[in-house]
C-alpha cells in the first residue's frame, strides 16, 4: 500500500513539475567522439607514439547498414572475407553490390547466426551470386522458408558446412575465432531460434571483437556459465538493442570499449531499448547505430582500432533518448504519462521483471529505481 501510495505522490509531482517546465528541461548533450576515432585497449584515445604490431595488416570488420537486420562483413590480415548474416531477402543485392565494390570476388566462409529472416533473407542471394568455401550454421531443422532456401543452396552448391557448437575454434589465417553458443543440445524453447545463435569471439592480436547474434539474456548466462573467455573490446549489441539482451552480467564480462547496434528504429520502435540502451552507456560512451551512424567500419592492427562511420552524428554517439531522458520505457521519444502506466503495471520489486521495456536499469526487476528513472526525466522530450 505504502509503494502504491509513492507512486500516486510521485505521478502528482511530475505532473506539477511538467506544468512548470513546459520546455521539458533539456539538457545539453555532450559530444561524442568523432569520426574515424582511435582508441587504445583501455578505451582511451591512441597515444601518436603507438604503432601498428610490425608486419601485420590490418583486421577490419564492417557493420553494414542492411535496414533492421545483421550483416558483417570481416577482412582478415591475409586478404580473406567472412560473412556473418546478410539482413532480409530485400538486403540481398545491397550486401552483394557493396562486397563487389569493395573486391570481394568470394567468399571464405559464410556464417548464418540463426535462421530468422532478417539474417538469413539476404543470404540466399549471396549464396547465388558468389563463389563460398565454407557454411558455418547452428544446424538446426527448418525455421522457414528463406531458411529451407538457404539450406538448399549448400546442399546445390555442394558447399562445405560446419555446424556450429560451444567451445570450437577457428583460424581464419592470423584471426583466431571461439565459438560460445550454442551447445549441445540445442534449446528447445520459445526463444530457440534467438538463443541458439551462433556466437563468436573473434580475436586478433590483443584486440577481441564480439558477435552475439540475437542471443537473449537467458543464453547470455550459459554462455557465462561455460567459462569460455567473453572479454571483448568490441561488441555487436544481441538482438537489435532488444530489451531482453544485454544484461548487466553479459556486459559486465565482455567489458567493451565499442558497441555497435545494428537497428532501424523507424521500421522496428521496440529497437533500441531504452533500457539497453543506458546498460550499454553504463560501460562505454562509444555506442554506434547503423540507423544513425549508417555502415560501421571498426579496423585494428591488433592493438589499437579505428572506428569509421558512412554518416556523422553531431553532439552525440548515443541516442538522445538515453543521454537527456532514460525514463522513456516504451521508448516512444518523450517521458510521460505512458511511461509511468507501464512502470505501475508492471512494478513488483519482490520478483524477476516480467517486462524488459519497465526494466529500466537492467537490475531484473521493477523497482523504485526504475521509477525514479521516469519521474526525474518526466517531461524531457527524447529526439
Amino acid at each position: 500500500m505504502r509503494v502504491r501510495c509513492l507512486f500516486l505522490a510521485l505521478v502528482a509531482l511530475c505532473a506539477t513539475a511538467c506544468t512548470q517546465s513546459p520546455s521539458g528541461g533539456l539538457t545539453p548533450v555532450p559530444s561524442g567522439v568523432p569520426s574515424p576515432t582511435v582508441l587504445g585497449p583501455g578505451g582511451e584515445a591512441a597515444p601518436a607514439t603507438r604503432t601498428p604490431l610490425p608486419n601485420q595488416s590490418p583486421l577490419t570488420v564492417t557493420f553494414l547498414n542492411v535496414g533492421q537486420g545483421d550483416c558483417e562483413w570481416i577482412k582478415t590480415p591475409d586478404g580473406q572475407d567472412i560473412l556473418i548474416d546478410a539482413g532480409k531477402e530485400v538486403a540481398g543485392p545491397i550486401v552483394l553490390t557493396y562486397l563487389q565494390s569493395h573486391g570481394v570476388k568470394d567468399l571464405e566462409v559464410v556464417v548464418l547466426t540463426h535462421p530468422d529472416d532478417d539474417h538469413v533473407g539476404g543470404l540466399v542471394q549471396v549464396l547465388q551470386d558468389l563463389p563460398v568455401k565454407q557454411v558455418v550454421y547452428n544446424g538446426q531443422p527448418s525455421s522457414g522458408d528463406l531458411y529451407d532456401e538457404f539450406t538448399q543452396a549448400i546442399s546445390a552448391k555442394a558447399i562445405p558446412a560446419v555446424v556450429a557448437r560451444a567451445g570450437q575454434t577457428f583460424a581464419w589465417g592470423p584471426v583466431s575465432v571461439t565459438v560460445l553458443n550454442p551447445a549441445e543440445p540445442l534449446d528447445a524453447g520459445s526463444n530457440r531460434d534467438n538463443d541458439n545463435s551462433v556466437t563468436l569471439r573473434v580475436s586478433y592480436g590483443q584486440v577481441d571483437v564480439m558477435l552475439p547474434g540475437d542471443i537473449s539474456t537467458t543464453a547470455e548466462r550459459q554462455v557465462l556459465q561455460r567459462q569460455l573467455p567473453t572479454e571483448a573490446e568490441i561488441l555487436k549489441v544481441s538482438h537489435h538493442g532488444s530489451a531482453s539482451s544485454s544484461g548487466n552480467a553479459f556486459l559486465a564480462a565482455v567489458q567493451p570499449k565499442v558497441a555497435v547496434i545494428e537497428v532501424n528504429h523507424e521500421q522496428y520502435k521496440k529497437h533500441p531499448n531504452a533500457g539497453t540502451l543506458a546498460r550499454l552507456l553504463a560501460v562505454t560512451p562509444a555506442v554506434y547505430r547503423t540507423d544513425l551512424d549508417g555502415t560501421v567500419v571498426v579496423s585494428t592492427n591488433g592493438m589499437t582500432w579505428t572506428v569509421t562511420t558512412e554518416t556523422a552524428r553531431v553532439g552525440e554517439l548515443a541516442t538522445a533518448s538515453v543521454r537527456t531522458c532514460p525514463g522513456d520505457a516504451n521508448a516512444d521519444g518523450a517521458v510521460n504519462l505512458l511511461d509511468l502506466t507501464l512502470l505501475s503495471a508492471a512494478y513488483d520489486p519482490g520478483a524477476p521483471a516480467a517486462n524488459g521495456l519497465a526494466d529500466l536499469n537492467g537490475d531484473d526487476v521493477v523497482d523504485v529505481l526504475d521509477l525514479t528513472l521516469v519521474t526525474s526525466n518526466y517531461g524531457r522530450a527524447c529526439r
